[in-house]
């Protein structure tokens, strides 16, 4: 992630380590977060590097597998959005 703790994609040797904590793709302190509207995700909002704090579950995502064995990383708090690269 970057200093604006947007989630880029770059060089490998200056990657962070992720883990998946069965819920949370964290590094460090930061976890992967969807930015909020009210108590709802924000439509069409990128995800970003936030302090691990999951008090509204915006930082909560489950692994789910498609019919064809691919793997999407869904959100917890609203489980008809999963992580994309293609609108």
């Amino acid at each position: 992630y970057d200093n604006d703790s947007q989630a880029i994609l770059s060089s490998c040797v200056f990657a962070p380590a992720f883990e998946w904590t069965g819920e949370a793709l964290q590094t460090g302190v930061r976890c992967m977060s969807v930015p909020l509207c009210e108590n709802a995700i924000c439509p069409g909002e990128f995800v970003s590097m936030g302090d691990c704090d999951d008090t509204h579950g915006n930082q909560a995502f489950a692994v789910r597998q498609t019919l064809f064995g691919a793997a999407l990383l869904q959100s917890k708090m609203d489980e008809s959005k999963c992580l994309t690269a293609c609108r």
